[in-house]
């Protein structure tokens, strides 16, 4: 048997399926590989940013990826897939490269009506919060500091009442949790309220349920 291999035919129709890589549960892929304009979320949701102020990396970790300085922000606005719902959960993702030490900085966090779910890092030390009815709960990394200048893939997930923290694909920590409704707006990179995070970021992503380690 063999296999031919054409390129370099501009008008060739594209035959990919992005959307369709991921499955039914991931309702956010920003995989910043646009040439211009806002980043676009891959999956079938569409739940694409209305606003974004960050700078475009064209070689970051996969392909490419976007810089944060401290007060840029990227902005994806409430969508009825874009929510943590008790029954079902939520995940928050990406991978990280921070400048250096931060200060109590989010990464990407759901937030709606004073209710809250934020990946961050404070120090070199990443943390998972929830912020409900009561007062925050906060996860803190165990073990080994994150290192500055290196890429980290960076998780939390809220589901089954347990809050759970993962770098690098590793549990680091985990806390028991009363899970609440959050809708509202995703933003990574977010300066608001003094949680200016400063490095790259990649491939953030959300799944509408508490996905395992795996």
């Amino acid at each position: 048997d063999k296999l031919n291999l054409y390129y370099g035919n501009a008008n060739a129709p594209a035959a990919g399926d992005v959307s369709g890589t991921y499955d039914t549960q991931q309702t956010l892929a920003l995989e910043f590989s646009e040439a211009s304009g806002l980043p676009l979320d891959a999956t079938a949701y569409k739940n694409n940013p209305t606003a974004s102020t960050a700078e475009a990396v064209p070689a970051s970790l996969i392909a490419g990826g976007v810089k944060f300085s401290g007060s840029q922000s990227i902005t994806v606005p409430s969508s009825p897939s874009l929510r943590l719902l008790p029954n079902q959960g939520l995940t928050e993702s990406a991978w990280v490269k921070m400048d250096g030490a931060q200060k109590d900085a989010y990464v990407m966090t759901l937030a709606d009506q004073g209710r809250e779910l934020a990946l961050g890092i404070d120090g070199n030390h990443t943390f998972a919060r929830y912020s409900g009815s009561g007062a925050p709960v906060t996860v803190t990394q165990s073990g080994s500091e994150l290192s500055a200048g290196d890429w980290h893939h960076l998780a939390l997930t809220a589901g089954g009442g347990q809050l759970t923290l993962y770098v690098d694909g590793v549990s680091a920590g985990q806390a028991n949790i009363t899970l609440a409704e959050i809708g509202g707006t995703l933003t990574s990179g977010s300066a608001r309220r003094g949680h200016a995070f400063t490095g790259e970021v990649d491939w953030v992503g959300v799944s509408k349920t508490a996905c395992g380690p795996d």
